[in-house]
């Protein structure tokens, strides 16, 4: 696990890729959603979106650093000041999976461990809008994200519930553990069908996790 591999230093000496001028800094998708997905691993890195050098910009309207449509991950990084005009601060992450059709893989999937995720704002998703619950948070920090809807803005906002089968049993494809949430402007989750917190700490947000299990799987 990434434990294992890590070295005292990691995450200590990061690549940095910095946005110059309004703009999103990765758009990760194939655009042929027939095929499998492809896998983007990206370890020791720094993402620095463009409210760095301009608190006022807005970087792109949704995944104000990255659009991800495609199997990522992310390790022993930083993502931070990135604005999105609508949706995904710092992460937009699309599509839909469509088990029955020729579609299945077309969704994108997030895997991030070692992760500080901190200064990102978008309107919904303040760090990390995802369409379904498809994602892996392991070991990771969200700090001073901000979510600028008044009403339901989020933090960490899913859009649709992950997928329950015929026996009511849902598929757990969206799992926080052993992580920080703090200091956050808007809810902090809205905890739907598929997503799982464990073992982690959420505290000093401006607002607490928005429990809407349908189905309470």
């Amino acid at each position: 696990d990434d434990f294992a591999n890590a070295t005292k230093s990691s995450g200590e000496n990061n690549a940095v890729i910095k946005a110059k001028g309004a703009h999103r800094l990765l758009f990760i998708d194939d655009q042929n959603p027939n095929i499998a997905n492809l896998t983007v691993s990206m370890n020791q890195i720094d993402l620095v979106g463009c409210a760095a050098e301009n608190p006022a910009a807005v970087c792109d309207t949704n995944g104000g650093l990255i659009f991800n449509r495609e199997n990522l991950i992310i390790t022993f990084g930083r993502l931070s000041y990135g604005v999105a005009s609508v949706n995904g601060g710092a992460i937009y992450n699309e599509g839909v999976v469509n088990t029955s059709g020729t579609n299945a893989t077309s969704a994108g999937q997030l895997a991030l461990s070692n992760v500080y995720i901190f200064k990102n704002k978008a309107v919904q998703g303040g760090a990390i809008f995802s369409v379904q619950p498809r994602y892996e948070i392991a070991n990771s920090v969200f700090a001073e994200n901000e979510a600028t809807d008044k009403s339901t803005g989020t933090i960490i906002y899913v859009e649709r519930a992950g997928e329950v089968n015929s026996q009511g049993v849902g598929n757990k494809s969206g799992n926080i553990t052993n992580s920080t949430i703090f200091g956050n402007k808007g809810r902090v989750l809205n905890l739907l069908d598929g997503m799982v917190v464990n073992s982690s700490t959420i505290i000093k947000n401006s607002a607490g996790v928005y429990l809407n299990s349908a189905n309470g799987v």
